[in-house]
């Protein structure tokens, strides 16, 4: 118990250092049930079989990345300042309202640059709706909404031969009461951005802002120890699972996307 109290008090420290901002939307979390046995407790005469969907044991890992860790960063960095660099061309978009529009950014296999797409917030938040876009670069795409997560929805992009590029990052307006309130600039979980290097790296820094909580606890007088380390990184994993991708989805590749 001592040690639970322990994780519990270096997620506390934690907390200023999120694994990841979601602007206006909240991730769904997991609670886990326990269930208690004690030596009075009997099993169940007749349990009731639990029937689960085959679920798909594929990896989502991209191991044919074009890019690398320290290649996709610097996409990531270009692509911000390009996108807070210019406003949403409007010709591009289905809608004229700035503040409706979501605009992405993406790496162009192809021709090895990036580009542009516009689009509406209504269709951007459409689990599995899949549209044909116009680039800013005059090239035409197919768009597919993997997940509606508001500023965190992956996205895939196709050109018209079947060719998958890297989504980079999304330009989200977000409204508070009807009202255009600030704009979000977020990396989700893109199809191509989830490869064996940004999950490790994802992996390593989870340990060492844990293991930077437990120096400063230390400094103020705290002892935590490994064990509470290593229950305060499950816990901040867990904090991130989304409630029906872990009842629907392959484990590992939750992790994968979450690191």
């Amino acid at each position: 118990m001592k040690a639970v109290f322990s994780a519990m008090a270096l997620l506390g420290v934690l907390a200023p250092a999120t694994l990841a901002q979601t602007g206006s939307a909240s991730r769904p979390r997991l609670v886990p049930t326990v269930a208690a046995e004690t030596r009075d407790s009997a099993p169940s005469a007749d349990p009731v079989p639990v029937r689960t969907a085959a679920v798909s044991t594929a990896s989502n890992l991209n191991l044919r990345s074009p890019l690398n860790f320290a290649q996709i960063r610097a996409k990531l960095e270009e692509a911000k300042r390009e996108l807070s660099a210019k406003p949403v061309a409007t010709a591009l978009s289905e809608t004229p309202a700035p503040f409706s529009m979501v605009r992405i950014a993406f790496y162009d296999v192809a021709a090895d640059r990036l580009d542009y797409l516009a689009l509406a917030k209504d269709s951007f938040l459409k689990r599995g709706a899949e549209m044909n876009l116009v680039s800013t670069f005059d090239k035409g795409f197919k768009l597919r909404i993997i997940r509606a997560n508001g500023v965190n929805t992956p996205v895939s992009i196709t050109d018209e031969g079947g060719r998958a590029h890297i989504p980079l990052m999304v330009q989200y307006p977000v409204e508070r009461e009807g009202r255009f309130y600030e704009t979000a600039y977020y990396m989700s979980t893109h199809v191509g951005l989830v490869t064996p290097e940004t999950v490790s790296a994802g992996r390593l820094y989870v340990r060492n802002t844990i293991d930077a909580a437990r120096e400063r606890l230390r400094e103020l007088g705290f002892f935590i120890s490994p064990k509470a380390a290593d229950m305060a990184e499950r816990l901040a994993i867990v904090e991130h699972v989304d409630h029906q991708r872990f009842r629907t989805e392959y484990h590992p590749n939750i992790y994968n996307d979450i690191f």
